[in-house]
């Protein structure tokens, strides 16, 4: 039963991701009209970072960060592409 009940949570984290990302949006929306400047945290590592400033190794930057923080492929390659467009 408990490997049941596992699989029926995995098969609900894209739904569960999707609302937490729906949420911080809404949060960030919030705090810019109340006018609260919250500093953006790192959202890659410092290895990630390193790697990502070559563009040649960008694929194995989004493979690391996948790694490192256990996301799916397209949120960490967004994260990823938005270091780098902080960096340009």
């Amino acid at each position: 039963m408990g490997f049941l009940s596992s699989l029926i949570n995995l098969r609900r984290l894209p739904q569960i991701e999707r609302k937490l990302d729906a949420l911080e949006r809404k949060l960030d929306a919030l705090l810019e009209h109340q006018g609260v400047g919250v500093p953006p945290l790192p959202i890659v590592s410092e290895e990630v970072q390193s790697i990502a400033r070559d563009p040649a190794r960008k694929i194995e930057a989004i493979k690391l960060h996948q790694d490192q923080t256990g996301r799916g492929l397209a949120e960490a390659k967004h994260e990823v592409e938005e270091f780098i467009r902080t960096i340009q």
